[in-house]
C-alpha cells in the first residue's frame, strides 16, 4: 500500500486548556467553574482526543494522521464557536450555552457573517479554550507526540468515591452494550471492555467478577497509569493538579490558584457561577465511609486492599503530586 504524508494546518487555538482526569472524577464541575474565568470560551468534549491516543497507542493510527485530524477538528471547533455554529443551547448540559456564565456572547455571534473575518478574529483575540476528556494523562506519550501547545488541569478524587460512582453508573456492565457510552470500547475473548484492560488477561476468572470488582480494577489500573505516567514528566509548568473535595471545598480559593496557573483572573461573574453550582459543599466528603463499607462488602479482599493502598498514597497529598 502507497505511504501518504498527512499535513497538519497550522493551530489556530493559541490557549488550549484540557481539564483531565478518570470517568466520574469532577471533570464537568471543575470545568463549569473554569469556563466561568476571565476570556474563557464555553465548555467543550474532546472525544476525538480520547480515541485517537489509544489508537496511536495500539499503532492502528499513525501520529502523522492523527496531529492532521486533530488540528483539523481544533481549527473547525473554534471557527465554528466564533460563529455559534453546533452550539449546545440545551439548558442543563454543563457544557450548554445557557449554563456558561456569559450566554449573551454565543446570542450576539448567531447574527455575525462567517469567512475569513472569523479567521482574523481569532488570531487577533485571547481566549481560553477548555476542553473536557478522559484519560489523557494516561496517554501522554501519544499526545505529546501531536506537539500541541496546552495546559493541563489534572483532577483526582478518592478512588472508593470513583469505584462507587462507576458502579451506579453501571460502567461494569455497560462496554459494547449501551450505544450511550461513547468511549472507546475493545473485545477481548468475545467479550466487551474499556479500552485501558488492553494489557490485561481476560481469563475466566475475571469474567467472573461482580460489578463492583470490575470498576474496581479499571480505577486502579487508570489511577496507576496515570500517576506513572506524571511521574515521568520533566516539565510540569504546563501542568496544574487538584482535588475533587478540596475544589467542592474551597472553590474561590482553589480557582484563584488555576486562575493564577492560567495567568488569567476571575471575570465579573465567576462568584456568582460558584453558588450556581452549589460550592462550596462541605458535606459531600460525609457519605465516604460507607461507600467504603458498601464496597469492602462486595469486593474481594485483595481487590479491597488494593483500593487502600491507592487511597492511601491519594491521602499523601495526591499521590504525592501536590502539597496543599
Amino acid at each position: 500500500m502507497r505511504q501518504v504524508s498527512y499535513k497538519a494546518q497550522k493551530n489556530l487555538v493559541k490557549n488550549i486548556i484540557f481539564l483531565d482526569g478518570l470517568n466520574r472524577s469532577g471533570k464537568l464541575l471543575l470545568g463549569s467553574l473554569v469556563s466561568s474565568l476571565k476570556n474563557m470560551e464555553s465548555l467543550e468534549f474532546g472525544e476525538n482526543f480520547e480515541h485517537f491516543l489509544p489508537a496511536m497507542k495500539f499503532q492502528h493510527v499513525s501520529s502523522n494522521f492523527s496531529k492532521s485530524f486533530l488540528m483539523n477538528y481544533l481549527n473547525q471547533l473554534i471557527y465554528n464557536k466564533m460563529i455559534s455554529r453546533n452550539s449546545n443551547f440545551r439548558p442543563y448540559d454543563r457544557t450548554g450555552i445557557p449554563r456558561f456564565h456569559s450566554p449573551k456572547i454565543y446570542k450576539k455571534r448567531l447574527k455575525m457573517k462567517e469567512g475569513d473575518i472569523v479567521i482574523k478574529r481569532i488570531k487577533t483575540s485571547n481566549f481560553f479554550l477548555p476542553i473536557v476528556t478522559h484519560d489523557l494523562m494516561s496517554n501522554y506519550n501519544e499526545l505529546n507526540k501531536l506537539n500541541i501547545k496546552f495546559s493541563i488541569i489534572q483532577i483526582f478524587r478518592n478512588p472508593f468515591e470513583l469505584v462507587y460512582s462507576w458502579y451506579k453508573a453501571g460502567l461494569g456492565k455497560r462496554w459494547g452494550k449501551d450505544p450511550r457510552i461513547f468511549s472507546l470500547t475493545i473485545n477481548k475473548n468475545k467479550e466487551n471492555f474499556p479500552w485501558y484492560v488492553y494489557d490485561r488477561k481476560v481469563t475466566k476468572d475475571f469474567k467472573k467478577l461482580n460489578q463492583i470488582e470490575k470498576c474496581s480494577i479499571y480505577v486502579n489500573s487508570q489511577i496507576e497509569r496515570t500517576i506513572k505516567n506524571l511521574r515521568k514528566l520533566k516539565f510540569k509548568k504546563n501542568l496544574y493538579i487538584t482535588d475533587y473535595f478540596y475544589l467542592v471545598e474551597n472553590p474561590h480559593k482553589e480557582l484563584k490558584n488555576i486562575a493564577k496557573f492560567l495567568k488569567t483572573n476571575f471575570s465579573r461573574d465567576t462568584k456568582k457561577h460558584v453558588k450556581r453550582e452549589k460550592c462550596p459543599n462541605l458535606k459531600i466528603r460525609n457519605l465516604l465511609e460507607r461507600k467504603k463499607t458498601f464496597i469492602k462488602k462486595k469486593v474481594k479482599k485483595e481487590i479491597f486492599i488494593k483500593l487502600l493502598d491507592n487511597e492511601k498514597k491519594y491521602r499523601n497529598n495526591i499521590y504525592n503530586l501536590r502539597k496543599f
